[in-house]
């Protein structure tokens, strides 16, 4: 498990946060968020570029009066945004991640979906350099703009020392790379071609395969090195109302809930100011994200994190040497690791993967020291 303790992860995420970001928009937002201790992954466009197709949903990311092409605007050019966001990353209330470097589209995909090195190591190289100026941690996360992304932009990504987070919609060329998840994820109703706000459809998520690199009798929910999720398009179909969409988060976050793996919801700022309002617009949809916010909330056993702390947690977890040797565990982990909690299973259920917190033993190491030696005595349990 993931979470410290075995907590629940809970991760909220949101996108495009750029030039035209203002601050008492994230203010409207994530008030009740904030006062009750969740924290806020921001995925921040270093230099956005804008266009003039407005009927295309990606345009809403940029305000109206802007929707020209030929126009290139740095983040670091909004003083008022970057010293919010300051505050709010040396409080810990946020995290900041590599979103794109100008979240443009040549050729009708995705800027990142090439295969020109020397482009994305210079948008990797230039991005990095000015979201670092934001908070004092170095990035650790790259989103892709529209999650389309090339298979040697995201061996680049992890040279350089980045952790990708993608679907797989739309990453048909990454079959051959090595995935793992403990993400649940859920992204709140975007934009829709009308304005009624029943008509708003939520887009859900499912793991993907948890690829295993530990004995059988241990289940950690591993990282590889990127995280990674799939869309099931079969629930589009009987979700398009708030209060449904609401029962499914419900239902989802519980089944995170009941075995501790991390649960995710990812949305857009600018959604809840319907094509860059001033003030908030969509008060159904902020009612709808606040009732989940209270209801999660309402649980113990909660890990509220952020991608950037979850991943280096999952990081650390995943190169942790693991062996065993008759009623012996030994581990040993590359860095410092306190509360590391996994479950024990007997080898029945491992083979059959009949995995709860009922037929298994939850074990907590309290303190792992790095490159010490730690030995489990499964006899005990």
């Amino acid at each position: 498990m993931v979470g410290p303790n075995g907590n629940c992860p809970i991760v909220i995420r949101d996108d495009d946060i750029n030039y035209f970001t203002s601050p008492h928009m994230l203010k409207n937002l994530y008030s009740l968020a904030w006062n009750k201790g969740f924290k806020i992954s921001l995925s921040v466009i270093p230099n956005q570029n804008t266009f003039s197709d407005s009927r295309n949903a990606r345009a809403l990311l940029i305000p109206p009066e802007y929707r020209r092409p030929m126009g290139s605007y740095s983040i670091l050019d909004n003083n008022a945004l970057i010293n919010y966001l300051q505050k709010k990353a040396l409080n810990s209330d946020v995290c900041i991640m590599l979103h794109g470097y100008n979240h443009d589209y040549p050729r009708e995909r995705a800027e990142f979906n090439t295969s020109n090195l020397q482009l994305l190591y210079n948008k990797f190289k230039n991005g990095v350099k000015i979201v670092n100026t934001i908070s004092d941690k170095d990035v650790l996360v790259f989103i892709p703009p529209s999650e389309d992304i090339s298979k040697i932009a995201c061996i680049l990504a992890r040279k350089m020392g980045l952790f990708v987070l993608n679907r797989s919609t739309f990453i048909d060329t990454l079959k051959q790379m090595p995935f793992g998840t403990t993400l649940f994820g859920l992204l709140l109703p975007f934009y829709s071609n009308q304005r009624n706000a029943e008509s708003f459809n939520p887009y859900l998520f499912k793991p993907a395969t948890i690829n295993f690199k530990t004995p059988s009798v241990l289940v950690s929910n591993p990282l590889v090195s990127n995280l990674h999720w799939t869309i099931p398009l079969w629930t589009l179909l009987n979700l398009k109302t708030f209060e449904a969409t609401y029962n499914m988060v419900r239902i989802l976050f519980k089944r995170s809930y009941s075995t501790r793996s991390g649960f995710m919801i990812m949305h857009h700022y600018h959604a809840y100011f319907y094509d860059w309002k001033p003030e908030l617009s969509e008060h159904k949809l902020l009612t709808l994200f606040n009732q989940v916010l209270q209801f999660m909330d309402a649980h113990k056993n909660l890990w509220k994190t952020t991608i950037d702390d979850y991943v280096a947690r999952a990081d650390v977890i995943n190169r942790t040497q693991i062996s065993t040797k008759k009623n012996y565990i030994t581990f040993i982990s590359p860095k410092d690791l306190n509360n590391f909690t996994f479950c024990l299973y007997n080898h029945t259920s491992y083979l059959k993967r009949t995995f709860s917190r009922e037929n298994g033993q939850i074990i907590t190491i309290p303190e792992l020291k790095q490159a010490i030696p730690y030995e489990l005595n499964t006899k005990n349990y």
